[in-house]
């Protein structure tokens, strides 16, 4: 609704105002949660401050997302129900409503439930428990009829259509979430748990937890927790933070890396919003040993260290002012391609809908979304035999880019090393001598002269590696390779693709080398341990290839190219009861059946 009021703007911008917008109020509503809870004015201050420098918070405030609208409402119905008077509206009734309209918006609203449910049972003791009981059921029903909407939207084929929900069956569907939603596990879930995994998932999420609040931060929580105003809300906050934290987080079970952290840390929010009402109890509890000036004084400090760690003035915030994409998609000359970020536009549904509203002007564009971030050769580069595959690998790695690629990144957080230079665009010429792109400036508003922006160097030292590896120049690939490393240290596909291009020269002791690199940055990257199984295999040593073969199927259950190297190293060995196994799972993967062996 609030994308089709705005009379400016496309539709993920849009939405990123929405966002802005409802956190913004979200804030004061936070601060009379906290206050209604007993909070001083000085705690629910400092606890609202920390809120708002909480950078998973100010990322959902730039994010076409669906957690500040829940939070937004969540905070509504919470200070509805601590509300002393609302007039002659039903208080369960009216919360009921807003619930069962917030299980329209997503279903991570029911997070949020013990929580309310003690704040209602604390503040109101209603006279007629069965007829309130009867009014809130039917205004929770009334408040889901939001769905019905979705029928008459989806038979006009929006951009963005969850579900596709044409009929009954498929209303169903949305509601449940069967297809999509926090508890369908990601693709990329292992396919393992371990005592080892558990340890380093937990680790991970306590360590950006630490990140996010510092040693203030964790000491208020800790105060609060022993030291409880009032200890049933209090546990049911703990609780709350359990299941939305480090339970969440483990129940995924998706491999501890930087990019799958990227994937949890907005469902963290939620756990950070518990934390931190519980933080400003703790707060309250240390302001009372001090006098009032010395609560000031530590006030401020407080203010000042959770500051230092989000450093605010350093990150782009274009979409207050312009629609920031937009003018990025004029800077592009026609028929060029334009390598964008995931951030750039949030999420996979804000990224289809903006595209499709560009189409509408600019058709010609070639728009990829990180695609130059795959690994240099497939997996199926290293399939142990069938010629034509490995030709086919290469064909398809190698298709020609144009003669222009334009690149565009500015979400700081995320760059291994960010670079001062100023432009709406960088564009890589594969005939440039220089190692790092040039820049442009066209369509460049005046307002955006001082804004800096950001180059992801890896990016371009990877692509002139790709270039020069299509061009059968290994060494010179090999140079812009390492020089990616010295920008992305710690990035496992870069250690992995030098590696293979060893594996090609049948360099084995350094391909083994980078490999171990690689497994060292991420132990959970399937394709090293593919890679070495081919490595082991062509050193003739095949109970090692067989155990990394199978290492990798652990990591990434459906991987065919592995049941298809399993089964040539069993018909190696003749063992053909193996290989008709792994034929069959091959088979039972992609439709197509291996050679069989002589």
């Amino acid at each position: 609704m609030f994308s089709v009021i705005m009379p400016f703007g496309n539709y993920g911008y849009r939405l990123n105002i929405f966002s802005s917008l409802l956190l913004a109020i979200s804030l004061g509503l936070f601060f009379n949660l906290l206050k209604e809870l007993g909070a001083s004015s000085l705690a629910g201050l400092g606890a609202t401050i920390l809120l708002a420098l909480n950078p998973l918070f100010q990322a959902q405030a730039q994010s076409s997302e669906v957690f500040a609208l829940t939070i937004f409402l969540a905070l509504i119905m919470f200070n509805l129900a601590l509300a002393r008077n609302i007039g002659t509206i039903s208080r369960p009734g009216l919360i009921s409503f807003l619930l069962g309209l917030t299980l329209g918006s997503h279903q991570i609203i029911i997070i949020f439930l013990p929580l309310l449910a003690t704040i209602l049972i604390q503040s109101d003791k209603p006279r007629n428990p069965i007829r309130t009981l009867t009014s809130a059921t039917f205004l929770f029903l009334l408040g889901l009829t939001i769905y019905l909407i979705f029928l008459v939207i989806s038979r006009r084929q929006p951009i963005v259509n969850f579900g596709s929900p044409k009929n009954l069956s498929g209303l169903i569907d949305l509601f449940v979430r069967r297809h999509f939603g926090p508890t369908q596990l990601h693709p990329t879930t292992l396919g393992f748990r371990s005592l080892s995994l558990f340890a380093n998932q937990l680790f991970s999420y306590f360590s950006a937890l630490w990140s996010r609040f510092g040693l203030a931060g964790i000491l208020l929580i800790f105060t609060g927790l022993f030291f409880p105003q009032n200890f049933p809300l209090t546990l049911v906050l703990f609780s709350s933070f359990l299941v939305a934290g480090p339970v969440f987080s483990v129940y995924t079970n998706l491999a501890p890396n930087t990019l799958n952290l990227w994937r949890l840390e907005r469902f963290w929010l939620l756990a950070d919003f518990f934390l931190i009402i519980i933080a400003a109890n703790g707060y309250q509890t240390i302001l009372k040993k001090f006098s009032p000036p010395a609560q000031m004084v530590l006030s401020v400090l407080l203010i000042f260290h959770f500051a230092s760690l989000h450093p605010l003035f350093s990150q782009r915030n274009n979409f207050l002012f312009w629609d920031f994409a937009k003018n990025l998609i004029r800077s592009a000359p026609p028929n060029r391609p334009i390598i964008f970020t995931t951030k750039m536009f949030d999420e996979p549904a804000s990224t289809v809908a903006y595209l499709e509203t560009v189409r509408k002007t600019r058709r010609e564009l070639i728009s990829r979304s990180q695609t130059i971030l795959k690994n240099i050769y497939p997996p199926d580069f290293l399939s142990l035999s069938e010629k034509q595959k490995i030709s086919r690998a290469i064909e398809r790695e190698t298709t020609a880019f144009p003669r222009e690629i334009y690149y565009s990144a500015f979400e700081p957080a995320d760059l291994p090393a960010p670079v001062s230079l100023n432009g709406l665009l960088y564009v890589w010429r594969p005939e440039a001598t220089r190692d790092v792109p040039e820049e442009i400036y066209p369509w460049r508003l005046p307002a955006l002269y001082s804004w800096p922006d950001y180059l992801i160097p890896v990016h371009y030292y990877y692509l002139f590696a790709k270039r020069c590896l299509e061009n059968n120049q290994p060494v010179k690939a090999q140079k812009y390779f390492h020089l990616a490393t010295t920008f992305g240290r710690g990035m496992s596909w870069l250690y992995y693709n030098i590696a293979t291009i060893y594996l090609r020269q049948q360099n084995f002791p350094v391909a083994e080398e980078y490999l171990k690199l690689s497994i060292n940055c991420d132990p959970y990257f399937a394709e090293n341990y593919f890679a070495l199984g081919y490595l082991f295999y062509r050193r003739k040593n095949y109970p090692s290839a067989e155990k990394n073969f199978l290492l990798a199927l652990k990591m990434k259950p459906h991987f065919p190219e592995v049941y298809y190297n399993l089964a040539v190293l069993a018909a190696e060995q003749k063992d053909f009861t193996r290989f008709n196994y792994y034929q069959q799972q091959y088979e039972r993967e992609t439709g197509e059946k291996i050679w069989k062996p002589e």
